[in-house]
Protein backbone atom coordinates (compact mmCIF):
# COMPACT_ATOMS: atom_id res chain seq x y z
CA UNK A 1 0.00 0.00 0.00
CA UNK A 2 1.46 3.45 -0.63
CA UNK A 3 2.37 5.76 2.15
CA UNK A 4 0.38 8.46 3.43
CA UNK A 5 2.56 11.50 1.36
CA UNK A 6 2.44 9.54 -1.74
CA UNK A 7 0.02 11.48 -3.42
CA UNK A 8 2.49 14.58 -1.92
CA UNK A 9 5.25 12.93 -3.86
CA UNK A 10 3.24 13.16 -7.17
CA UNK A 11 2.31 16.60 -6.77
CA UNK A 12 5.67 17.20 -5.59
CA UNK A 13 7.34 15.45 -9.09
CA UNK A 14 4.55 18.05 -10.89
CA UNK A 15 6.10 21.16 -9.70
CA UNK A 16 9.39 20.18 -10.25
CA UNK A 17 9.02 19.03 -13.73
CA UNK A 18 6.93 22.47 -14.71
CA UNK A 19 9.38 24.59 -12.71
CA UNK A 20 12.24 23.22 -14.74
CA UNK A 21 9.75 24.01 -18.30
CA UNK A 22 9.23 27.47 -16.64
CA UNK A 23 13.28 27.78 -16.20
CA UNK A 24 13.68 26.17 -19.85
CA UNK A 25 11.07 28.97 -21.13
CA UNK A 26 12.66 31.88 -19.55
CA UNK A 27 16.01 30.89 -20.78
CA UNK A 28 14.69 31.17 -24.20
CA UNK A 29 13.39 34.57 -23.87
CA UNK A 30 16.44 35.64 -22.32
CA UNK A 31 18.65 34.38 -25.72
CA UNK A 32 15.76 35.59 -28.33
CA UNK A 33 18.24 38.01 -29.38
CA UNK A 34 21.19 35.52 -29.56
CA UNK A 35 22.78 34.52 -33.14
CA UNK A 36 22.45 30.66 -33.53
CA UNK A 37 20.28 30.01 -30.56
CA UNK A 38 17.53 27.37 -30.89
CA UNK A 39 14.50 27.16 -28.82
CA UNK A 40 15.10 24.30 -25.94
CA UNK A 41 11.83 22.04 -24.70
CA UNK A 42 11.94 20.33 -21.77
CA UNK A 43 10.40 16.35 -22.72
CA UNK A 44 8.35 15.33 -19.65
CA UNK A 45 6.83 11.42 -18.90
CA UNK A 46 5.30 9.95 -17.22
CA UNK A 47 7.80 8.38 -14.00
CA UNK A 48 7.90 4.61 -13.39
CA UNK A 49 4.83 2.99 -12.20
CA UNK A 50 4.24 1.36 -8.96
CA UNK A 51 3.43 -1.76 -7.96
CA UNK A 52 0.33 -2.17 -5.37
CA UNK A 53 -1.87 -4.88 -4.03
CA UNK A 54 -4.86 -4.05 -5.60
CA UNK A 55 -6.89 -4.88 -8.69
CA UNK A 56 -5.34 -2.42 -11.00
CA UNK A 57 -2.02 -3.71 -10.20
CA UNK A 58 -0.09 -0.42 -10.36
CA UNK A 59 -0.49 3.23 -9.67
CA UNK A 60 1.36 6.19 -11.44
CA UNK A 61 3.93 8.12 -9.50
CA UNK A 62 4.24 11.38 -11.19
CA UNK A 63 6.20 13.04 -13.84
CA UNK A 64 9.57 13.44 -14.66
CA UNK A 65 11.57 15.52 -16.86
CA UNK A 66 14.02 13.19 -19.13
CA UNK A 67 15.54 15.76 -21.14
CA UNK A 68 16.06 19.03 -22.55
CA UNK A 69 16.06 19.17 -26.43
CA UNK A 70 16.64 21.63 -29.09
CA UNK A 71 13.73 22.25 -31.17
CA UNK A 72 15.54 22.20 -34.15
CA UNK A 73 14.99 20.26 -37.45
CA UNK A 74 17.97 18.81 -39.62
CA UNK A 75 16.13 18.97 -42.69
CA UNK A 76 15.78 22.71 -42.74
CA UNK A 77 19.51 23.15 -41.67
CA UNK A 78 20.54 21.42 -44.95
CA UNK A 79 17.77 24.05 -46.90
CA UNK A 80 19.18 27.10 -45.63
CA UNK A 81 22.63 25.81 -45.81
CA UNK A 82 22.53 24.86 -49.43
CA UNK A 83 20.60 28.14 -50.60
CA UNK A 84 23.14 30.32 -47.90
CA UNK A 85 25.77 28.86 -50.34
CA UNK A 86 24.02 29.80 -53.20
CA UNK A 87 23.40 33.56 -51.96
CA UNK A 88 26.95 33.82 -50.97
CA UNK A 89 28.26 32.68 -53.91
CA UNK A 90 25.96 35.48 -55.80
CA UNK A 91 26.93 37.83 -53.06
CA UNK A 92 30.21 37.76 -53.77
CA UNK A 93 30.16 37.81 -57.62
CA UNK A 94 27.89 40.81 -57.37
CA UNK A 95 29.84 43.12 -54.99
CA UNK A 96 32.97 42.73 -57.96
CA UNK A 97 31.25 43.26 -60.61
CA UNK A 98 29.76 46.73 -59.59
CA UNK A 99 33.54 47.22 -59.16
CA UNK A 100 34.41 45.95 -62.53
CA UNK A 101 31.48 48.19 -64.40
CA UNK A 102 32.28 51.19 -62.41
CA UNK A 103 35.60 51.27 -64.49
CA UNK A 104 33.68 50.88 -67.65
CA UNK A 105 31.36 53.51 -67.07
CA UNK A 106 30.79 55.96 -69.68
CA UNK A 107 27.79 59.03 -69.40
CA UNK A 108 27.47 62.50 -68.96
CA UNK A 109 29.76 62.53 -65.61
CA UNK A 110 32.55 60.61 -66.31
CA UNK A 111 34.19 60.07 -69.51
CA UNK A 112 34.61 56.35 -71.25
CA UNK A 113 34.95 54.39 -73.78
CA UNK A 114 32.51 55.61 -76.23
CA UNK A 115 33.61 59.48 -75.88
CA UNK A 116 37.19 58.99 -76.21
CA UNK A 117 36.60 56.60 -79.11
CA UNK A 118 34.58 59.11 -80.77
CA UNK A 119 37.07 61.92 -79.72
CA UNK A 120 39.83 59.89 -81.82
CA UNK A 121 37.86 59.30 -85.07
CA UNK A 122 36.96 63.16 -85.28
CA UNK A 123 40.34 63.81 -84.97
CA UNK A 124 41.05 61.24 -88.07
CA UNK A 125 38.57 62.78 -89.99
CA UNK A 126 39.95 65.98 -89.16
CA UNK A 127 43.24 64.52 -90.57
CA UNK A 128 42.22 62.94 -93.75
CA UNK A 129 40.72 66.71 -94.63
CA UNK A 130 43.63 68.40 -94.19
CA UNK A 131 46.58 65.65 -93.71
CA UNK A 132 49.58 68.07 -93.36
CA UNK A 133 48.42 70.15 -91.00
CA UNK A 134 50.64 69.67 -88.41
CA UNK A 135 47.93 70.61 -85.29
CA UNK A 136 45.75 67.78 -87.04
CA UNK A 137 48.06 65.37 -87.01
CA UNK A 138 49.09 66.11 -82.89
CA UNK A 139 45.28 66.35 -82.20
CA UNK A 140 45.05 62.73 -83.51
CA UNK A 141 47.92 62.00 -81.73
CA UNK A 142 46.99 63.16 -78.59
CA UNK A 143 43.29 61.56 -78.77
CA UNK A 144 44.89 58.00 -79.75
CA UNK A 145 47.34 58.17 -76.69
CA UNK A 146 44.17 59.04 -74.24
CA UNK A 147 42.65 55.90 -76.10
CA UNK A 148 45.74 53.90 -74.93
CA UNK A 149 46.04 55.35 -71.60
CA UNK A 150 42.42 54.56 -70.95
CA UNK A 151 43.11 50.73 -72.23
CA UNK A 152 46.02 50.93 -69.61
CA UNK A 153 44.06 52.41 -67.09
CA UNK A 154 41.47 49.54 -67.37
CA UNK A 155 43.85 46.84 -67.14
CA UNK A 156 45.49 47.86 -64.28
CA UNK A 157 42.59 48.79 -62.19
CA UNK A 158 41.71 45.23 -63.55
CA UNK A 159 44.98 43.63 -62.75
CA UNK A 160 44.88 45.51 -59.03
CA UNK A 161 41.33 43.62 -58.61
CA UNK A 162 42.25 40.18 -59.50
CA UNK A 163 45.29 40.69 -56.30
CA UNK A 164 42.79 42.13 -53.80
CA UNK A 165 40.43 39.17 -54.48
CA UNK A 166 43.44 36.51 -54.48
CA UNK A 167 44.39 38.23 -50.66
CA UNK A 168 40.28 37.94 -50.04
CA UNK A 169 41.37 34.14 -51.18
CA UNK A 170 44.02 33.55 -48.83
CA UNK A 171 42.10 35.28 -45.75
CA UNK A 172 38.84 33.45 -46.48
CA UNK A 173 40.93 30.26 -46.62
CA UNK A 174 42.31 30.83 -43.19
CA UNK A 175 39.07 31.52 -41.76
CA UNK A 176 37.98 28.34 -43.19
CA UNK A 177 40.86 26.41 -41.41
CA UNK A 178 40.40 27.82 -38.43
CA UNK A 179 36.60 26.96 -38.50
CA UNK A 180 37.29 23.16 -39.44
CA UNK A 181 40.06 23.08 -36.11
CA UNK A 182 36.48 24.84 -33.79
CA UNK A 183 34.05 22.22 -35.24
CA UNK A 184 36.59 19.46 -34.24
CA UNK A 185 37.03 20.19 -30.96
CA UNK A 186 33.47 21.11 -30.59
CA UNK A 187 32.63 17.28 -31.72
CA UNK A 188 34.90 16.42 -29.02
CA UNK A 189 33.51 18.45 -26.21
CA UNK A 190 29.72 17.33 -27.37
CA UNK A 191 30.51 13.67 -27.34
CA UNK A 192 32.33 13.91 -23.86
CA UNK A 193 29.02 15.89 -22.44
CA UNK A 194 26.07 13.20 -24.13
CA UNK A 195 27.79 9.61 -23.82
CA UNK A 196 27.12 10.69 -20.22
CA UNK A 197 23.40 10.85 -20.93
CA UNK A 198 23.74 15.03 -21.11
CA UNK A 199 22.27 17.54 -24.03
CA UNK A 200 24.87 19.31 -25.06
CA UNK A 201 22.82 22.03 -26.60
CA UNK A 202 24.00 25.20 -26.62
CA UNK A 203 27.48 23.59 -27.59
CA UNK A 204 25.37 22.14 -30.99
CA UNK A 205 24.43 25.91 -31.26
CA UNK A 206 27.82 26.94 -31.47
CA UNK A 207 28.49 24.24 -34.39
CA UNK A 208 25.89 25.28 -36.05
CA UNK A 209 26.46 28.50 -36.23
CA UNK A 210 30.02 27.63 -37.76
CA UNK A 211 28.39 25.58 -40.53
CA UNK A 212 25.86 28.64 -41.45
CA UNK A 213 29.31 30.75 -41.77
CA UNK A 214 31.05 28.27 -43.36
CA UNK A 215 28.03 27.53 -45.83
CA UNK A 216 28.42 31.14 -46.70
CA UNK A 217 31.88 30.70 -47.81
CA UNK A 218 31.59 27.22 -49.70
CA UNK A 219 28.94 24.40 -50.56
CA UNK A 220 28.25 22.52 -47.41
CA UNK A 221 27.14 18.94 -46.88
CA UNK A 222 26.98 17.66 -42.97
CA UNK A 223 26.54 13.74 -41.76
CA UNK A 224 25.97 13.02 -38.07
CA UNK A 225 25.36 9.04 -37.32
CA UNK A 226 25.12 7.73 -33.68
CA UNK A 227 27.84 5.48 -32.42
CA UNK A 228 26.12 2.03 -31.59
CA UNK A 229 27.98 -0.61 -29.97
CA UNK A 230 29.41 -3.31 -31.78
CA UNK A 231 28.36 -6.21 -30.22
CA UNK A 232 24.63 -4.40 -29.40
CA UNK A 233 23.84 -2.84 -32.37
CA UNK A 234 20.64 -1.18 -30.80
CA UNK A 235 22.67 -0.11 -28.11
CA UNK A 236 23.56 3.24 -28.84
CA UNK A 237 26.43 5.01 -27.19
CA UNK A 238 25.43 8.54 -26.95
CA UNK A 239 28.07 9.61 -29.07
CA UNK A 240 27.91 10.64 -32.87
CA UNK A 241 30.01 10.84 -35.97
CA UNK A 242 29.96 14.16 -37.34
CA UNK A 243 31.67 14.78 -40.86
CA UNK A 244 31.37 18.15 -43.30
CA UNK A 245 32.59 18.35 -46.29
CA UNK A 246 32.76 21.22 -48.63
CA UNK A 247 33.11 20.79 -52.59
CA UNK A 248 32.62 16.52 -51.89
CA UNK A 249 35.75 16.53 -50.13
CA UNK A 250 36.29 16.18 -46.17
CA UNK A 251 36.75 18.92 -44.29
CA UNK A 252 36.05 17.59 -40.82
CA UNK A 253 35.79 13.95 -39.27
CA UNK A 254 34.53 14.42 -35.69
CA UNK A 255 37.91 14.56 -33.84
CA UNK A 256 39.87 14.70 -37.10
CA UNK A 257 40.01 17.88 -39.45
CA UNK A 258 41.68 18.79 -43.13
CA UNK A 259 43.19 22.18 -44.26
CA UNK A 260 43.27 23.40 -47.45
CA UNK A 261 46.61 25.44 -48.71
CA UNK A 262 46.88 28.60 -51.14
CA UNK A 263 49.20 27.33 -53.99
CA UNK A 264 50.47 30.63 -55.84
CA UNK A 265 50.34 29.71 -59.95
CA UNK A 266 53.52 29.69 -61.86
CA UNK A 267 54.10 31.69 -65.12
CA UNK A 268 53.24 28.74 -67.26
CA UNK A 269 49.89 27.85 -65.14
CA UNK A 270 48.08 30.68 -65.46
CA UNK A 271 44.80 31.01 -67.56
CA UNK A 272 44.94 34.21 -69.14
CA UNK A 273 48.35 35.24 -70.15
CA UNK A 274 47.22 39.16 -68.54
CA UNK A 275 46.50 37.74 -65.33
CA UNK A 276 48.39 38.71 -62.26
CA UNK A 277 51.18 37.17 -60.57
CA UNK A 278 51.09 34.83 -58.25
CA UNK A 279 46.94 33.70 -58.40
CA UNK A 280 46.26 31.23 -56.00
CA UNK A 281 44.99 27.81 -56.33
CA UNK A 282 43.71 25.99 -53.76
Amino acid sequence: MASTFFGLNIASSGLSSFQTAVNTTANNIANVDTKGYSRQEAIKTAADALRVNAKYGSTGTGVEVTAISQMRDIYYDIKYWGNNSNLGEFQTKSYYLKQIETYFQDDDKVVGFSKIFSNMYDSLDELKKNSPSLDNRNSYISSALTLTDYYHSVSNRMTSLQTDVNQVIATKTAMINGTAQKLATLNKQINLIEQKGGKANELRDERSLLIDDLSKLVPVEVREEDVVNTNFPDWKTGMTTYVVKINGQTLVNSYEYNELECIPREQAQKVNISDADGLYDL
